[in-house]
């Protein structure tokens, strides 16, 4: 056995396009067996093995009752597994009406300002342009600063 592995370990060694060719034959073979899957493939899974497929409305940002036909404050029927709103303490996906997240933070802030460069100076709520927002939506405050720990 040592012997063919030895001889096996040349051939490799002097022809690289048999081993490419090699390896995408078996990655081929392993998605037509459904053996391997990309992560689109694996969420989607996942979505639909589930209980509740989605898990927060679209347009209120409330979480999905499972026993209610649409959402009870704006009647929508959309829903993603993507959270309009987060915590602005910890980033976890929450329901803006929970008076307050697991971490402890209270307060509720739409996911795309998580990734905001500018924050408020006076309560430090984040902000994506100051250029078009003058004032703090939270506080009222009219400075903005840039966040230290968002590049």
């Amino acid at each position: 056995m040592v012997e063919l592995y030895e001889e096996v370990r040349s051939k490799v060694r002097s022809n690289p396009s048999d081993v490419r060719r090699l390896a995408r034959e078996v990655a081929n073979e392993l998605r037509n067996q459904g053996a391997l899957v990309d992560l689109n493939e694996a969420r989607q899974v996942l979505a639909a093995e589930s209980e509740v497929p989605y898990k927060f409305y679209d347009e209120s940002g409330h979480e999905v009752d499972p026993q209610a036909k649409e959402c009870e404050v704006c009647g929508s029927r959309k829903a993603s597994l993507d959270a309009p709103f987060s915590c602005a303490s910890c980033g976890k996906g929450i329901d803006p009406r929970q008076p307050q997240c697991d971490c402890g933070g209270t307060q509720a802030i739409p996911t795309e300002l998580l990734s905001a460069k500018f924050e408020c100076e006076r309560c430090g709520l984040p902000i994506l342009d100051p250029e078009s927002t003058p004032q703090c939506s939270n506080c009222g405050h009219g400075r903005a600063i840039r966040r230290a720990d968002v590049r």
